[in-house]
């Protein structure tokens, strides 16, 4: 992708082939959060630093997750009735065979069900310009504590047309630059007089992040493969009203 964008920048166009059309649509996914964060880093950072915030915006994120995941699957469930009844009324007209209707595309998941998809996309490239900038938007969601990245980036590409599978890739692939940029801000300090002291410490447990991010990845776009997000809903839900409790308490 790093190479795609230094030849679309070379050739001066945007989206010539398909690893350039994916890298700018991560570069206008990445650019409002990268703003948003540099210029509201001062409030966002004493944000994080309450507990109650983190933990009310946990309860928000699950509730996030479980409507955009109830809204999706609402969506497929009424295009697979009318496909449906289209197909119906088509095999009624010729009076013999199957018909199936041209929006509509079945797969088959790792389970062995077939799973309908009516106008899902399967690829990111197929989004629109405005609609991959709307799920970089949702981003922005994360530079609140409690608020997942991936979980709200992932609704806004389901909300957008994607699967689930493609959206998790698409948030997964968001996370870079962004991530990157944040780890290069806060670097310098690891090199001063008191963060010498913390430096082996950042390196070990930047190993053990990267490891443990590997598998999750890995996991995760296995499981979204046929998946939903209501489990990591009620875990984001049960948690921010188990840490709310503990708080009180």
């Amino acid at each position: 992708m790093v190479k795609a964008f230094a030849r679309s920048v070379q050739q001066g166009q945007m989206g010539g082939d398909h690893d350039q059309r994916l890298a700018w649509m991560v570069v206008l996914g990445t650019i409002p959060t990268g703003v948003v964060g540099l210029v509201l880093q001062g409030p966002l950072r004493s944000l994080f630093a309450s507990p109650y915030a983190a933990a009310c915006f946990l309860i928000v994120n699950g509730a996030i997750m479980f409507v955009g995941e109830r809204l999706l699957q609402r969506q497929l469930a009424e295009r697979a009735e009318v496909s449906v009844d289209t197909s119906y009324q088509r095999q009624a007209a010729v009076g013999a065979g199957s018909v199936r209707s041209s929006n509509t595309v079945r797969t088959r998941g790792p389970s062995g069900s077939d799973e309908l998809e009516a106008g899902r996309y399967r690829d990111i490239t197929q989004l629109s310009w405005r609609d991959a900038t709307i799920v970089g938007l949702a981003q922005i969601g994360a530079l609140f504590p409690g608020i997942s990245r991936s979980g709200v980036t992932m609704v806004a590409g389901l909300m957008a047309g994607l699967t689930h599978e493609a959206s998790a890739r698409y948030t997964f692939l968001l996370a870079t630059p962004i991530i990157g940029a944040a780890a290069a801000l806060e670097l310098p300090k690891l090199f001063d007089a008191g963060g010498r002291s913390i430096l082996g410490y950042a390196v070990f447990g930047m190993v053990l992040a990267g490891i443990a991010a590997y598998f999750s990845v890995r996991y995760l776009m296995r499981y979204f493969e046929s998946g939903r997000l209501y489990p990591f809903a009620y875990y984001c839900v049960g948690a921010g009203l188990l840490s709310l409790i503990l708080l009180a308490a």
